[in-house]
């Protein structure tokens, strides 16, 4: 799974990060959201900065592209008017050849679609940590309320589409 830095950060505010890690064995990020994650997360006085970090250093491969591969991130930034983070999520998945990407941008959900992969978001985490019984619907519930109270944004559609989703598990 190559990862985006708003997932990130959203888990690590709500102590979910241990799911990322426990649903997938292979997370992948590239330079510039290990970057936002920590480097800037840290300038701006984020303790959650500090987790990350940690969280990078065990779990993540972190990947430093190319210049032609940069070229072509700020391409798709220009493009399709996304940020830089997100636009080197998408290359490199391309590069990996991996298919989902977690990213919660609708944005950079829509461009990652139209380069053929399936975006994935901060939501679809605990929905699947819920079908593989690592937590109850209640907590799920619960993290959904925390997140929120965090301000992730999410609309009322979502926000239904989640819980209407939950209770099919």
């Amino acid at each position: 799974m190559i990862v985006n830095s708003t997932p990130l950060i959203y888990l690590a505010k709500i102590n979910g990060l241990d799911l990322l890690n426990r649903l997938w064995s292979n997370i992948q990020a590239p330079e510039e959201v290990r970057k936002e994650c920590l480097e800037t997360g840290k300038e701006r006085g984020y303790i959650d900065a500090y987790n990350l970090e940690k969280f990078f250093d065990k779990c993540v491969k972190v990947h430093k592209l190319s210049e032609e591969e940069n070229e072509k991130l700020l391409k798709i930034a220009e493009e399709f008017n996304i940020d830089l983070g997100e636009a080197a999520v998408i290359v490199l998945a391309k590069k990996k050849g991996e298919i989902e990407v977690l990213m919660d941008d609708s944005r950079a959900r829509r461009t990652a679609k139209i380069m053929g992969l399936k975006p994935r978001g901060t939501l679809y985490v605990i929905l699947k940590a819920v079908r593989q019984k690592m937590l109850s619907k209640q907590k799920a519930r619960e993290l959904l309320e925390e997140l929120i109270s965090k301000n992730f944004y999410i609309s009322i559609k979502v926000y239904v589409s989640f819980l209407e989703q939950l209770e099919k598990i």
